[in-house]
């Protein structure tokens, strides 16, 4: 009987740039998108990729509400990861601004902070 050797899931980030993270969804399966490639960049595996979603405090209009500022995304077979964080954009909507990657196969993850092109 083979057994696989076993692999721990990359921990989060606790603060992005100073900004503490009230809390990290657990990661899940992305839905498949018919107009994008689901596959790795990085390994070619043929995807989906995982995605959790991490939250902050806020106040909003003098009450502290907990809101969805980071979308972290994770390959399920070599663990490259990149955060996004969602930013004001132009004409109202946000925009999603990649703020932290993670390199493939890391135990526990150095994260490098992007810095706007």
């Amino acid at each position: 009987m083979h057994h696989l050797p076993l692999r721990s899931i990359p921990a989060l980030p606790g603060q992005i740039d100073g900004t503490p993270v009230d809390r990290w969804d657990q990661w899940r399966t992305v839905p498949i998108l018919s107009h994008l490639d689901p596959s790795c960049a990085n390994c070619a595996d043929p995807g989906p990729s995982c995605i959790a979603m991490g939250y902050a405090k806020q106040t909003v209009r003098g009450r502290q509400v907990q809101l969805r500022r980071w979308d972290a995304h994770r390959c399920p077979a070599c663990d490259e990861m990149r955060i996004y964080e969602n930013r004001p954009g132009r004409m109202g909507r946000s925009e999603r601004v990649e703020v932290l990657y993670a390199p493939p196969r890391t135990h526990a993850p150095k994260f490098t902070k992007r810095e706007p092109e």
